[in-house]
């Protein structure tokens, strides 16, 4: 069961000292306050910081225009919910077939499923209007990996939730805490806590993964 905004607010207020139990961040106390103040923003930060699968979005962008600029061959209009691009899709000709190409923002080099490895790169820029936020590149269509904007509390996970206290733990106790102490041992555990949690989601990816026929073949 996910954690709510105030259980989040309150485990975080007691790693840094702090007895006092809020039951709404609106409800105008300076714990309330500050949490409420810090919360979003933090939690943003928290899901771009890494490819949460809880988090990951597929979308085929719209086109804004054609050669919007001299650099650029497209502009695209991101989704509102967009925190940070994953990997961006591309269809190449390679040898007279069609192979999908991928981009990661976790990897400098192209990932080709079912085909020789393609060396290369999609260039593209991340900019702004007053519209929102909008991507350009050199290739259309483009289809896009990206992480959510999740503000719906009840679709994170516990185990996010608990990394959140710890993270907002940390921001907290500049102001909040009494003990000089607090700060130094809410972000250790922050990022003690980031890095167990970074390691499950991969493990977890990579027993997810389907294996390919050679490494079946290995097994038998």
């Amino acid at each position: 069961m996910a954690l709510s905004v105030a259980q989040i607010c309150n485990i975080a207020l007691s790693r840094i000292g702090i007895t006092l139990i809020i039951s709404d961040i609106d409800e105008g106390s300076a714990e309330a306050t500050a949490c409420k103040t810090l919360f979003d923003p933090l939690r943003d930060a928290l899901l771009a910081a890494f490819p949460w699968p809880f988090a990951n979005r597929r979308f085929t962008l719209n086109l804004i225009e054609e050669e919007p600029t001299d650099e650029w061959a497209y502009s695209y209009r991101l989704p509102a919910d967009f925190l940070s691009i994953r990997r961006i899709e591309n269809s190449y000709q390679i040898q007279g077939s069609t192979e999908v190409v991928a981009w990661t923002s976790d990897s400098d080099n192209f990932i080709k499923r079912n085909a020789d490895r393609v060396s290369g790169s999609v260039p593209f820029k991340i900019a702004g209007d007053a519209t929102g936020q909008i991507l350009y590149c050199d290739i259309n269509p483009a289809t896009i990996e990206y992480t959510t904007r999740v503000t719906d509390n009840g679709l994170l996970p516990t185990d996010f939730g608990m990394l959140m206290a710890w993270n907002l733990a940390a921001e907290l106790a500049p102001a909040l805490a009494r003990n000089d102490g607090s700060a130094d041992r809410a972000r250790a555990g922050y990022e003690r806590e980031f890095l167990r949690l970074k390691a499950h989601y991969i493990n977890q990816a990579s027993l997810d993964a389907p294996m390919d026929a050679e490494a079946i073949q290995e097994r038998e």
